[in-house]
């Protein structure tokens, strides 16, 4: 892609909000917060999408292909490391060209948004990030953020996330995505997560194992399984799970609807941990790397475990016990508000 070629097909988009959009995934995830806003939105996109350009309401969605031309020259970087090269030479022509209004980005623990700040930060143009998710273990990626703002969930999460990130201004938005009006499930689900950062093949082999237990245990009780979107499991591993008649995958289903169904949310550190207070599920925790603690988890809104074998026994022990099940809702109640700012519309669906 040459340069004159970007100035050209970029010059009506001069002056508007900029979105990066990292993932197939993330599409959906901006789109109630686009939403909300009324100007006109650019989102760039770093992987193939069905069509190259199309719009969609307020917001028009364009692919990105690394420059053929070189914007930037550092002979040593483009050699060694290659990708933050061809990001930061990418960036650094579409900000000039575009010269947005501000970037928005989500997640934050990427190198490629880090770039993109680094690259708006002289020219004085604001980087948003939107909280999607909560680490728990608070890795480097996700220290000293270069965004100028960022916006949570909640008011507590702001204090969680401001201890490693002094030079960031953290702002309480609210939890943009859909909630059904909540009931209990009946479900036990496991989300799985990409056995990365601080995971490995072993941990992610334990909590299918501890899937094929329950269901197996207990064939009384719903078993669902929703694999990340950018981590599906082999044949070969779905092939375990093909004759339990109480195991259902749930990948490709919307988050709101599998919580709807879910009683217990099982998973190593996955977002859906923390998600659970807002969904009304109660979350157990099987981490194996550490015998720390998951945080901000406390005894009375879920469970943790930190082996296999405890984690069929304690899981088994919540399915039975409805005393239990019980403390861990009233929990929930107590700790929803406390981490997540829940709106008017959010506080009828909560309404018993």
């Amino acid at each position: 892609m040459h340069t004159y070629y970007v100035e050209v097909g970029l010059r009506q988009y001069k002056g508007t909000i900029v979105v990066f959009c990292m993932n197939a995934r993330q599409i959906d995830l901006w789109i109630p917060i686009i939403s909300q806003n009324d100007s006109s939105v650019l989102m760039l996109c770093n992987f193939d999408t069905e069509k190259s350009i199309f719009a969609d309401g307020n917001f028009t969605v364009l692919e990105l292909s690394f420059l053929s031309d070189r914007y930037i020259h550092n002979s040593y970087l483009e050699r060694c490391f290659t990708a933050v090269f061809e990001y930061a030479n990418l960036f650094t022509m579409l900000i000039n060209v575009l010269k947005p209004q501000q970037v928005m980005v989500m997640e934050g623990c990427h190198f490629e948004t880090e770039i993109l700040a680094a690259v708006c930060r002289p020219q004085s143009i604001e980087t948003v990030c939107y909280q999607q998710g909560w680490p728990s273990v608070m890795h480097t990626r996700f220290r000293d953020m270069g965004y100028d703002r960022f916006i949570t969930w909640g008011e507590e999460f702001n204090e969680l996330w401001r201890r490693y990130n002094p030079a960031v201004k953290f702002e309480t938005g609210c939890y943009p995505y859909s909630i059904c009006k909540c009931k209990i499930g009946n479900a036990v689900t496991f989300f799985l997560q990409a056995p990365i950062i601080i995971s490995d093949d072993d941990y992610f082999d334990q909590l299918l194992q501890l899937a094929r237990y329950i269901a197996i245990q207990h064939s009384n009780v719903i078993v669902l399984i929703r694999e990340h979107p950018e981590y599906r499991l082999r044949t070969e591993q779905k092939l375990k799970f093909e004759q339990m008649n109480n195991v259902e995958f749930v990948s490709d289903i919307p988050l709101y609807e599998v919580f709807e169904r879910t009683l217990i949310s099982v998973s190593i550190f996955s977002s859906t941990i923390i998600e659970s207070l807002v969904h009304n599920s109660i979350p157990f925790v099987l981490d194996p790397t550490t015998d720390g603690c998951y945080y901000p988890l406390v005894d009375d809104w879920g469970v943790e475990v930190h082996s296999l074998e405890s984690a069929k026994e304690k899981l088994a022990e919540l399915i039975k016990d409805k005393t239990l099940q019980n403390k861990m809702f009233r929990g929930i109640e107590k700790w929803r508000p406390v981490y997540f700012y829940i709106t008017d519309r959010q506080k009828k669906l909560y309404k018993k």
